[in-house]
Parts: structure tokens; C-alpha cells; sequence
């Protein structure tokens, strides 16, 4: 067995876990706030200000090391102006919103910016399905 396959194999078993599957959601979740954040011009003690939390609070949650409550997940969207979706779908199905940006100076992230969600699969699923998640 080559060094790539096995790799593969590992990432995949571990992607069952769910610690792990935490992990990756936290740091997708961090990854969205920190370009929220560059995007809107906001710095960490202005986020703090916004946030009524001191800087350290916030230089903690963006290292995506730190658990995230949901109310704290809103209060770190609403302090920029934006919403959090949490999508529970199959996991063979993944729920994609694709950002259009119409100028790449223009720094705000209203909502006419996302012009398209789409769905991927990797089975067909049956058209209940597809209404359902549409």
C-alpha cells in the first residue's frame, strides 16, 4: 500500500469520528469569521468592542482551538453583520452557498452577494428529497 492511499484511508476513518467532525467545524466556522472579518475591515478589538468581550476572548476563538457555543457563534455573526446557517443533511450531500462578489473592493457582505446554492451528491437523490433541501 502506497503513502497517498493510506493517508486517504486514515483521513476517512477519521472523518467518522465525531470529535473530528468537530474539529473541521470549528475551524471552517473560524476560517468564515476571520474572511467576515478581513472582507468587512473589522480587527480583532473591534470584533471584541462589537462583541462586548475583551480582545483575548476573541484572539482565543479565532486560534480554533476553543469549543464554540452557539450563542456565541451568533454574537460573532450578528457583530459583523451577517447570519450562520447550520445545514443537517445526509453525508453523502453536501449544501454549497457559492459567494459572487461584484467588485473586489467592495467590502460588505450583503445578501444580494450570494447569487446560488447548489447541492452536490454523490447518488441521485429522488425528487421529495430534492424539495425538501431546496
Amino acid at each position: 500500500m502506497n503513502a497517498e492511499k493510506w493517508f486517504k484511508d486514515k483521513l476517512e476513518a477519521f472523518r467518522e469520528d465525531a470529535e473530528f467532525y468537530a474539529e473541521e467545524l470549528i475551524l471552517d466556522l473560524t476560517e468564515q469569521i476571520v474572511a467576515a472579518m478581513k472582507e468587512l475591515g473589522v480587527n480583532r478589538t473591534e470584533l471584541a468592542a462589537r462583541m462586548g468581550v475583551s480582545k483575548a476572548f476573541v484572539t482565543k476563538l479565532l486560534r480554533g482551538n476553543t469549543n464554540v457555543t452557539l450563542k456565541t457563534m451568533a454574537s460573532l455573526a450578528r457583530s459583523l453583520g451577517c447570519n450562520v446557517n447550520i445545514e443537517v443533511c445526509p453525508k453523502d450531500v453536501e449544501l454549497a452557498i457559492k459567494l459572487y462578489k461584484t467588485s473586489p473592493k467592495r467590502k460588505d457582505l450583503s445578501p444580494g452577494r450570494f447569487t446560488e446554492v447548489y447541492k452536490t451528491s454523490k447518488q441521485e437523490p429522488d425528487d421529495e428529497f430534492l424539495t425538501a433541501v431546496a
